[in-house]
């Protein structure tokens, strides 16, 4: 069926697909990356100026007399004071792939506490903007010093600033000029500064080094990958060899990451990076000890998060490689020597951190990742003891940070009791030895919110709910009668022309998230409709949440004549401890089995509404591993499938990611083997269509290519549609706006 086609025998249109891919999956234009000043007048964020523009720039917003909020643009990428064109780093390409970025211009930031003084990374370069005495204007100047620049970093006290470029770790004075080099790797296959791929690929660690709160030292990852096997990404052409990847398949050897602190007082102030640093070099020992004084050493660990609060050494979280223990390391910084441990804990199943934890609280207390995985708890204390924060009735889903509530300390936390919600919440904290406060909530109703803090007691809150596509972002006081509106912060992001027409439900025992959409005008009982089921099927993400730009793309193909069914397993992000780990040893049959009891429920529901004989899935990623399996499993269930970037041998994806619910395949080979779509190859007997980025480095087109070959060695009908220059993301605007129009014309064919 051709695009005429489709547009002719639709009720929907085909401007949708293009709008999508034009705006970020109507993303472009939101204000993010909230940084609020020290005395919580100034926030400054950044945001394109339209919702069809993908550049960032800077925007700083204060209250004005009146109380108004004010905006300002501070640095525009149209006009960023010398680079003409952003030619982004490839290292910073990577940074920006691992945080799923698919924005351009100005990305990221840092500021000093009053919110005068930013750097930021253009084109490679460096550059710094600062008010101008006596104005609110700021003036842009670029600094020459190595490139290409990338993840620049404001010392605390604003008076130089570290990033990375090549092999190389700098610091340069803000004002003076002149470039020091603080750390050089020895080799082709080592990095300084830099979060390794592991960290930011699984644990969401995107930085590589921190500054001291005196500005006098610096923390530095340090990656040995020589040992991590090779990998070829192909070019898509005959012209040239693909690029070569350094990636830690499951079963093989993880890179070695070390933590070094640098004494920038020893630094050679003339040095460049043909001159070797003179800072003092104390490497951190990253040995654990339990903190009831037993021995326990990590056999290969995880630096999972790192950090240097005010009052404290740097702070280090390592796990080991089965993610079943986990230690939070307090480190001197003169001599490298953990301190004390400050919590360890062990789960026979795996373990994750709560986002936001740990936390460095005033009196040297910390807020900690109690057991189990994202949904567990926390508790707050110091090594002479520790409280666990009572949530009643209501699972955790992160820390947002500390707050003031009438000059107490508190924990900001996001909560929920139906996970496809977020709400607002805060635990006064009081002093040492004092009780924790009652969970105390500050939001409500079916919304999804979250937080930035900008300041002791104040915020910037966003809110989505399904009746909106466009997120709502206000500047808030928090008091001790929960929290003011002081003002909006503006959005540019475009809504699409649609109009969800959307049904949740909690489906089976075990109570499944799902969302059902009809085509608007649907008439119950009018016409039995093809399915498409759109999972991601996973642990460790969620699909069903309460925002209207979730189900945007979803609504559009429930308009083209489907009914599209969204639901969320029992191993999703957001459900108890309990629920993520029944999926331990287990990413087929849990996964699968949930997405069968689903379309038979809405099947039983709906009998003159559905077609049970016409339902396709379709998934990226995670969900394009699912939709695969479901036509080789289950086709007496499942028609038709398109599988996206998926993983097709789990002995092919990363370490931290797999192991952690599947084991070491040299362990327990039958797990990997059952997991695994290869075997199952000669089965297929319904449509499959396999699409896949070639420069993906996150799920290897490797992946594809060996189920096709599998597929083809079968005698089995299927379709690879490989993506050139694309990686995990179809960020492209032509490849998205297209790539959808063919998945659509995939299921009229095949439904």
């Amino acid at each position: 069926m051709s695009t005429s086609q489709i547009a002719d025998e639709t009720s929907g249109d085909l401007e949708f697909p293009s709008l999508q891919a034009r705006t970020g999956r109507f993303r472009y234009g939101m204000p993010q990356s909230f940084v609020g000043s020290k005395d919580g007048r100034r926030i400054a964020f950044i945001r394109s100026r339209s919702g069809t523009d993908s550049r960032g720039c800077i925007w700083v917003a204060n209250l004005d007399e009146s109380g108004e909020v004010v905006e300002r643009v501070i640095v525009d990428v149209a006009h960023p004071g010398g680079a003409a064109v952003d030619d982004v780093p490839e290292a910073e390409k990577a940074r920006r792939e691992r945080l799923r970025e698919s924005g351009s211009g100005v990305t990221a930031f840092s500021a000093n506490a009053e919110l005068t003084l930013f750097c930021f990374a253009f084109g490679g370069s460096l550059f710094v903007a600062e008010t101008l005495a006596g104005t609110n204007e700021f003036a842009i100047r670029m600094l020459e010093v190595p490139g290409p620049v990338v993840d620049p970093r404001l010392s605390p006290d604003g008076r130089q600033v570290a990033w990375v470029a090549g092999d190389s770790l700098y610091v340069a004075p803000i004002v003076g000029g002149g470039s020091r080099l603080v750390a050089q790797a020895d080799g082709p296959d080592q990095t300084v500064g830099l979060a390794n791929f592991l960290a930011a690929e699984e644990f969401n660690r995107f930085r590589g080094f921190w500054w001291s709160p005196d500005s006098s030292q610096l923390l530095v990852e340090e990656v040995d990958s020589s040992n991590v096997e090779l990998w070829e990404i192909p070019t898509g052409s005959s012209e040239g060899e693909g690029r070569k990847v350094r990636y830690p398949a499951t079963g093989t050897a993880n890179p070695t990451v070390t933590l070094a602190i640098y004494d920038l007082a020893d630094t050679n102030a003339g040095a460049t990076s043909e001159l070797a640093s003179s800072a003092r070099r104390v490497e951190v020992d990253t040995r654990v000890t339990h903190y009831s004084g037993s021995g326990f050493l990590f056999d290969s660990k995880y630096v999972v998060t790192a950090s240097w609060p005010a009052g404290a050494g740097p702070v280090v979280t390592l796990m080991n490689r089965s993610q079943t223990d986990c230690a939070t390391l307090v480190v001197n910084p003169t001599t490298g020597k953990p301190e004390e441990t400050h919590y360890y804990v062990h789960d026979k199943r795996w373990l994750e951190l709560v986002g936001g934890t740990p936390l460095a609280l005033a009196d040297g207390e910390f807020v900690l990742t109690v057991s189990g995985s994202a949904s567990g708890t926390v508790a707050v204390g110091n090594d002479d003891g520790y409280e666990e924060v009572d949530l009643g009735d209501y699972l955790l889903r992160a820390v947002y940070g500390k707050v003031e509530i009438e000059g107490k300390q508190a924990l900001l936390l996001g909560v929920h009791k139906d996970s496809s919600e977020n709400h607002l919440a805060v635990v006064t904290l009081g002093s040492i030895g004092d009780e924790l406060g009652e969970l105390r909530l500050l939001t409500s109703g079916e919304a999804w919110y979250s937080a930035s803090t900008v300041g002791a007691n104040r915020l910037v809150v966003s809110r989505s709910t399904i009746d909106s596509f466009v997120t709502e972002f206000t500047w808030m006081e928090l008091g001790a009668n929960g929290l003011t509106p002081l003002g909006t912060i503006s959005t540019a992001a475009v809504a699409p022309e649609l109009t969800l027409n959307l049904e949740r439900h909690l489906v089976g025992p075990n109570e499944l998230n799902t969302t059902v959409q009809w085509p608007m005008g649907h008439v119950p009982g009018s016409s039995r409709l093809p399915v498409i089921m759109n999972p991601y099927g996973g642990p460790h993400a969620q699909r069903v949440v309460q925002s209207g730009r979730a189900f945007a793309e979803t609504q559009w193909l429930a308009d083209q004549g489907f009914c599209v069914i969204v639901s969320d397993v029992r191993g999703a992000t957001g459900r108890s401890v309990e629920d993520q780990h029944s999926f331990y040893r287990d990413l087929a049959d849990g996964p699968l089995s949930d997405q069968v009891t689903v379309i038979e429920w809405a099947a039983a529901k709906w009998p003159d509404d559905i077609d049970s004989d016409r339902v396709g899935i379709m998934g990226w990623s995670f969900g394009g591993y699912l939709a695969a399996l479901a036509v080789l499993r289950r086709p007496d269930v499942f028609a038709a499938a398109i599988a996206g970037a998926p993983v097709t041998d789990w002995r092919l994806y990363d370490t931290a990611y797999t192991e952690r619910y599947l084991g070491h395949p040299e362990q327990e080979p039958e797990v990997y083997e059952k997991a695994s779509l290869i075997p199952l190859a000669p089965d297929l007997e319904r449509p499959l269509l396999i699409i896949h980025g070639l420069s993906d480095d996150n799920v290897f087109f490797e992946h594809s290519r060996l189920l096709s070959e599998a597929l083809t060695q079968a005698d089995k009908p299927h379709t690879l549609l490989p993506l050139e220059d694309v990686t995990h993301m179809a960020s492209n605007t032509d490849i998205a706006t297209n790539l959808l129009i063919q998945q659509l014309n995939f299921f009229y064919n095949n439904l």
